[in-house]
């Protein structure tokens, strides 16, 4: 394993650290998916509920499988072509790219955070293509239905009131009078509040991720302390 073996108080003969016994530690471990004896690592990772003790070999299998899944759901979200198709397709989330590279053998440790920005640049590019693509759509159909509503008041002309009922169509022409339901505001926020950002950081203990939350707060029009909790949300720190 990458850590030696720390005995534990409440019971000697398991690690500290993993909960598993020395002989997991050495070059004798059992692989707990083939059973091979040899040099074993904790899969995905010595803190996960799940864990398991596997040899390299089961390992990269593992990440295999992982890549595949990665790639299935990259493929999903190519073939979006609707907005509900959009919400309803599972898009790999940046925390599972995060640990499909993290978990990857091939990539050096150094280069992981690198990878990891590769990938989320190109999660966003596709994400940003995507709502261009939705936005027009959306111009589209509205388009499409003014020119609807305006054929149907010109045909209705030449149809009888009873006829109008019976279709419901009655009320196609009718425009809601009254003053317009207001939405609701925004909290206001200032744009750049630096004593106020290292504040609020510094509460969540985040001093480091200043910047991402300014940029959040401008993005979102939310508080300071608002976009310190979603950016712990985001970076899976809850």
């Amino acid at each position: 394993m990458k850590h030696a073996f720390k005995c534990g108080m409440t019971d000697p003969e398991l690690c500290i650290v993993c909960a598993y016994p020395t002989l997991a530690h050495t070059i004798h471990a059992c692989c707990e998916a083939c059973g091979l004896e040899g040099n074993c690592e904790l899969f995905p990772d010595v803190k996960h509920p799940k864990k398991m003790l596997l040899c390299n070999s089961c390992v990269q299998k593992e990440y295999d499988v992982a890549v595949k899944v990665a790639a299935e759901k990259a493929i999903a979200h190519e073939a979006i072509q609707t907005p509900q198709q959009y919400f309803n397709a599972n898009i790999p989330a940046i925390m599972e790219l995060k640990q499909v590279i993290e978990n990857n053998p091939s990539v050096p440790e150094d280069k992981r955070v690198v990878e990891l920005a590769r990938q989320v640049k190109l999660r966003l590019t596709h994400l940003q293509n995507t709502l261009i693509e939705q936005t027009k759509q959306v111009s589209e159909t509205r388009h499409d239905i003014d020119e609807s509503k305006i054929f149907l008041n010109h045909l209705m002309k030449e149809i009888s009131a009873d006829v109008q009922k019976e279709l419901g169509l009655v009320d196609i022409s009718y425009k809601p009078s009254g003053k317009k339901a207001s939405s609701p505001k925004v909290p206001s926020v200032k744009r750049f509040d630096k004593q106020a950002l290292r504040d609020v950081c510094i509460k969540f203990k985040i001093a480091g991720a200043e910047p991402i939350v300014q940029n959040i707060v401008v993005a979102r029009k939310i508080s300071y302390e608002e976009a310190a909790k979603l950016y712990i949300k985001m970076a899976g720190d809850e």
